[in-house]
């Protein structure tokens, strides 16, 4: 109870311990559902209302679920005979050895979206690469590599501004400008999972849109140019915009991402501050 430590921070003889008005209010008090009664669930708001916290500064008691391994939590004093659990545990024990493989993003990633908050998952070796092929590699990685691959054959890798516009087109900028929106909605209630699984399904809908609109067939034609133009600022728009709200879970990923997009935002941004045409008119991809 650091928190509660901190009243005793004016005390005689007592030092280096947290102030209270440093800690208080708190948005949420963080737990795991197997100690949640008594001692947090009970015994932590009677201290709260014992030291004169009223009832508005109460926090919220946001109650965890466990990482499983092949469907069962194991505690550190169980014994374990079954070979293979204690392989998946031996295996990832050492988190740095996981990160070698999928790097500290693709383990953050899984982690942050695996699991709903207040829920259980398993957590295992082969969930970790199947999630890390099929949502990163295969969506995400899919869209920023025919994106600048597309960009560069058909505009020579700068962005033009056209008035060519389509069903499709608005379709996938209001789904993109809608995301910061959503996410700050999901934030109020702690479901990360859910800002991750949008953000996805934001970049499964433009792959959709690449596909629809086939500008790989467009370009053919020089008389389609301004719609193989509209086409590749919108992909490009869509992934400035998804590496944003990527960079909090995925920071290294989304540097990455921007630095391919030739892209640095502005200073301070916010999801509050996300506006359709962050990519100007002319703009030149890395």
């Amino acid at each position: 109870y650091a928190s509660f430590a901190g009243f005793r921070d004016r005390e005689p003889g007592v030092s280096g311990l947290p102030r209270w008005e440093d800690l208080w209010p708190c948005d949420a008090h963080v737990i795991g559902k197997d100690i949640l009664i008594p001692a947090h669930g009970i015994y932590w708001p009677i201290m709260l209302h014992a030291c004169g916290v009223p009832d508005e500064q109460m926090p919220k008691i946001l109650v965890h679920g466990w990482w499983n391994m092949k469907g069962k939590k194991v505690s550190k004093s169980e014994k374990i005979e079954d070979d293979a659990v204690v392989k998946v545990i031996a295996d990832l024990v050492d988190p740095n050895a996981i990160a070698d493989v999928v790097g500290a993003d693709g383990l953050r990633y899984f982690l942050l979206s695996d699991i709903a908050t207040g829920g259980d998952s398993d957590i295992s070796e082969e969930r970790i690469l199947v999630r890390y092929n099929k949502d990163l590699a295969d969506i995400l990685g899919n869209l920023l590599n025919r994106t600048l691959n597309m960009a560069r054959k058909y505009l020579g890798g700068t962005l033009v501004a056209t008035t060519h516009d389509s069903e499709l087109h608005a379709g996938l900028r209001e789904a993109v400008v809608a995301l910061p929106g959503k996410a700050l909605g999901h934030m109020k209630t702690w479901q990360i999972h859910q800002v991750l699984a949008d953000i996805i399904d934001g970049a499964r809908l433009a792959n959709e849109f690449v596909d629809k609109t086939a500008p790989f067939k467009l370009a053919k034609d020089p008389a389609n140019a301004d719609a193989v133009a509209s086409i590749m600022r919108h992909v490009a728009e869509a992934m400035a915009h998804f590496s944003v709200m990527l960079s909090p879970a995925m920071p290294e990923t989304a540097a990455r991402i921007q630095g391919q997009l030739n892209w640095v935002p502005p200073v301070g941004l916010t999801l509050g501050d996300l506006r359709w045409g962050m990519l100007p008119d002319g703009h030149v991809l890395g």
